[in-house]
Parts: structure tokens; sequence; C-alpha cells
């Protein structure tokens, strides 16, 4: 659920900002932030789902790709915060249990 959140949030940033980008530039700095500040900022916190808790398989490598999906890159660098709440949910992701399923 918190991925397709910060996920959304992203894709409504990355559209405002095509659309306003011709304008004035303050007002999509005032608005990255905003946006930054709802997915969480610099103090993003992913709980795993269902409950479950944190777990270290200690063959693993936990890795993380930045801000998209599927193969979709989204160039967060006007959105201070985003690609590391992006690398936190990819950590968490790969840390709260093995099924790699998409959340749902």
């Amino acid at each position: 659920m918190v991925h397709w959140k910060i996920f959304s949030l992203l894709f409504i940033g990355y559209v405002l900002k095509a659309i306003v980008a011709s304008s004035d530039p303050g007002s999509l700095a005032d608005l990255a932030k905003i946006l930054s500040q709802l997915a969480g900022g610099d103090n993003c916190v992913f709980r795993c789902p269902k409950g479950y808790k944190p777990l270290t398989n200690p063959k693993h490598k936990p890795s993380s790709d930045g801000c998209g999906s599927m193969g979709i890159k989204l160039d967060t660098s006007n959105f201070p915060g985003f690609t590391r709440c992006c690398n936190l949910h990819d950590v968490c992701y790969d840390t709260c249990n093995n099924d790699r399923a998409p959340m749902r």
C-alpha cells in the first residue's frame, strides 16, 4: 500500500513539474517541498505488511535502484528526500519477507 502511495505522489509531482516548468521556479520548489513532506521527506518509515517483522537473510545483499518500477525511472532530482525514501522502501521490501509478490 505504501509503495503505491509513494508512486502516486511521485507521479503527481512529475506531472505537476512538467505543467509548471515554464512558470515561476519558486513555486515549483515550494511544491517539491510539500510533496516531499507528504511522502515522509528524509524520515520515511516503512513497515512490513501484515505485521511481519523485518528479517535478515545472511546470503542476500539488499539493493536499491532509486525511484521507479518495472523499468520506468522517475527523475526525482527536484524533489528532495524522494530518492532516499524510494531507496529505503527497496531495502525494506528486500528485508520484510521472502515473498517477492507485489504488495497490493
